[in-house]
């Protein structure tokens, strides 16, 4: 009994010796930085593939602002804003509003302070009166049979339009006034007088007729950017409109003479060619020496 305590206490003894000495081994330290390294050092077998640095695309990351704002900077912009011109327009306006005349003259156009019912009628009165005074020349010195029917018609309607003008001014009680226009239209009438004075026959007949259809354009002209839009008396305005009409009417008549005319210079032409060529044949002939 004594031997078996005894060997009880020997194998204890021998289990502690061998626990202590197992205790006393060194441990591994751990190295946080060492196994980081251990492990960034391990082949991976599938390893991620690299993602760039800055995305093409919209899936920019929230958290990085300057990358946001780069990409902001150079998209292109997909539906560009026009740029509106700086238009003042008190700056850029204009005196005369409307359309220029023949040959540009401005005192044909809009303006914009309108004219009185007196300076219309001072207008129309001018109109008339050299309508008149260029008929009779007419009549004096045209070749043509259409010319001189035309400026027959010229003297008529425009003396009566003469007389219709002086009865609206004696009804409505208003005197005509003389304007820039009216002076306009009387030293256009003095000036084509003037040139066609020492012209005769087939060149009167041009003159004149080119000279009737600008001019009953410019009286157009003047009615509808002048005349109509200052006319305020009822009976003023009648006027107008009738005298429209009249001269929108001699526009065609004076367009339809001048293709006449020119035609018959045309054919005239073409005859002197003809005869200067048979004369020059017969000429030639004439000249050939005898078989």
């Amino acid at each position: 009994m004594r031997n078996l305590l005894g060997y009880g206490f020997v194998a204890l003894a021998l289990s502690l010796s061998l626990g202590c000495a197992n205790s006393n081994d060194p441990q591994p330290a751990r190295d946080p930085i060492g196994g980081q390294l251990n492990q960034s050092q391990t082949p991976s077998t599938h390893p991620t593939p690299q993602e760039p640095a800055f995305s093409t695309s919209g899936s920019q990351t929230a958290n990085d602002p300057i990358a946001g704002q780069l990409n902001q900077n150079q998209s292109p912009a997909t539906n560009p804003t026009p740029q509106t011109a700086v238009n003042d327009p008190a700056s850029q306006k204009p005196f005369y509003l409307g359309g220029e005349g023949s040959g540009g003259n401005k005192v044909l156009a809009k303006t914009e302070t309108p004219m009185s019912d007196a300076e219309i009628l001072g207008v129309i009165l001018t109109v008339n009166d050299g309508e008149i005074q260029m008929a009779e020349q007419a009549a004096k010195k045209a070749k043509s049979a259409d010319v001189k029917q035309f400026a027959s018609m010229m003297k008529t309607h425009h003396g009566q339009g003469l007389t219709k003008t002086k009865t609206t001014e004696t009804k409505t009680k208003i005197t005509h006034k003389d304007s820039d226009l009216s002076s306009f239209l009387k030293g256009d009438v003095d000036k084509t007088i003037k040139d066609l004075k020492d012209k005769e026959g087939k060149d009167f007949d041009k003159g004149y007729i080119d000279a009737q259809v600008a001019a009953h354009k410019a009286v157009l002209t003047a009615i509808d950017n002048r005349l109509l839009p200052g006319a305020q008396n009822g009976d003023v305005k009648a006027l107008v409109n009738e005298t429209k009409k009249t001269v929108t009417d001699h526009v065609a008549k004076a367009e339809e003479v001048q293709k006449k005319v020119e035609t018959t210079a045309w054919n005239e032409a073409d005859r002197d060619d003809e005869k200067e060529t048979k004369a020059k044949a017969k000429t030639e002939k004439g000249l050939e020496p005898r078989p």
